[in-house]
């Protein structure tokens, strides 16, 4: 009778210690952990920031990822790493972009959703224009490849009229289509416009402002919605 309520009590402590084991906060901080060490690594003195939720793979059945934004060198520049699994169980930085001037009143952040990775930056309530960009990656016969952006720009509302200006833009780099869109006064018109570009913008070829500069030109030769809701044409 001992014994059995022995081993009844071992089964049960067993199963806690799964459960602890399992628990995903306990996996989070590890992968966390084991992906700060690779950064440290390289970067002895680095600013790492990174949620707990950001990591998953970069392709189906394919090793943990986990994207960080990094100041390496805590010099106000930031840089995206990726560090990922090894088959020994530690990590590696294995993809790792160049660098960009931070800001404090910008926010940035990283993570890995349904196999791409997104690099978010804007800024909120410190801006007087609200905004947001969204930069796609995706392995592309073994490299992270920029496959899209997303941005928008919100207006805060005009105390005498009484709107929001509310516009943006979603650029497919395969494709090399852009829809560029504008709401204003509950009115939205958009236009598809069509680009080519020279070569494909690599991970580790990303630099946010160079890639905000070519966005801009792509825009600018291609036209652009004024304020009164029309498309127009660049001559």
């Amino acid at each position: 009778m001992k014994n059995m309520i022995l081993l009844r009590s071992l089964a049960l402590s067993t199963s806690v210690l799964t459960l602890i084991t399992l628990s995903p906060v306990s996996r989070a901080d590890v992968v966390t952990e084991g992906a700060a060490n690779a950064v440290h690594a390289i970067c002895p003195n680095a600013s790492i920031n990174t949620p707990s939720d950001a990591a998953g793979a970069l392709m189906p059945g394919g090793a943990m990822a986990v994207p960080m934004v990094v100041d390496c060198d805590r010099d106000q520049t930031v840089e995206i790493m990726v560090a990922v699994r090894t088959s020994q169980g530690d990590y590696r930085i294995a993809y790792r972009t160049k660098r960009w001037g931070a800001s404090e009143r910008r926010w940035d952040r990283v993570s890995i959703r349904n196999f791409v990775l997104v690099y978010s930056k804007g800024c909120a309530a410190s801006c007087e224009l609200v905004w947001e960009s969204n930069y796609k990656f995706k392995l592309i016969e073994g490299k992270l490849t920029l496959i899209g952006e997303e941005r928008r720009d919100q207006s805060r509302a005009d105390d005498a009229a009484g709107t929001v200006s509310d516009y943006g833009s979603s650029t497919n780099y395969l494709t090399g289509n852009e829809l560029v869109w504008r709401t204003l006064l509950s009115k939205r018109v958009e236009k598809v416009t069509h680009f080519v570009l020279a070569d494909p913008v690599t991970f580790e070829n990303f630099d946010s402002d160079e890639v905000d500069e070519m966005h801009f030109h792509v825009k600018g030769m291609n036209g652009f919605i004024d304020a009164n809701l029309q498309y127009k044409e660049q001559q």
